[in-house]
């Protein structure tokens, strides 16, 4: 008799989204899925079919679709790790379960849809690299070199003609495992001043 109303979606069952500082950048999204045996009760049972993350970057900001995770009927513990994250900014995240209510012995089933509650999290922030400059040999340019910025994925590296003057971005590194670089072409006697700028992906 399925006239009754029925309980519907997952039964008063919850997910938990938790979010995690995972190294420099990174944040490890990780949930446990209660009912992925599935959870069995009565006459019917509950299913899930389909997890989606979701990303906003501003807490007034639009949510996106970061990733798709299928379900895996023998998995009770996911993770995935979003490895775009601007350093010491704030991600928000929620997640999007799809499911199916089935009832034994029949073709009868529901779908249903619920969502965890939002988690937000502040990325770590990167140290700053140590620069030094040197002169070359042939007095018309200036050899730098920094220390390592771990997450990194880059480096830019701006110049001005004096300390409080205005920086411009002479060279962009796309290389996380380079740390020096010659600044060529330049007036003998000139002085420079630098500045280097760690950063990961897209993000400064």
């Amino acid at each position: 008799d399925y006239s009754d109303p029925f309980p519907g979606g997952t039964n008063g069952v919850k997910y938990t989204l938790k979010v995690q500082n995972n190294g420099y950048g990174n944040v490890k999204i990780s949930w446990v899925d209660p009912i992925a045996s599935p959870d069995y009760d009565g006459d019917y049972y509950f299913e899930p079919t389909g997890f989606v993350v979701y990303k906003k970057t501003s807490a007034n900001g639009q949510w996106k679709v970061f990733r798709n995770v299928p379900v895996d009927a023998y998995e009770e513990n996911y993770s995935i790790t979003d490895k775009n994250v601007a350093f010491g900014t704030t991600a928000y995240y929620k997640l999007g379960i799809k499911g199916k209510t089935i009832f034994w012995g029949s073709d009868y089933e529901f779908d249903w849809a619920t969502e965890s509650a939002v988690k937000s999290i502040k990325a770590a922030k990167a140290k700053a690299p140590k620069i030094k400059v040197s002169a070359t040999a042939t007095n018309s340019s200036l050899k730098l070199t920094w220390s390592k910025v771990n997450g990194a994925a880059g480096y830019k590296i701006y110049a001005a003609n004096s300390k409080n003057g205005k920086y411009k971005l002479v060279k962009t590194i796309k290389k996380a495992g380079t740390t020096s670089w010659t600044h060529t072409g330049l007036k003998l006697g000139a002085t420079k001043h630098y500045k280097v700028k760690a950063y990961k992906g897209k993000f400064l």
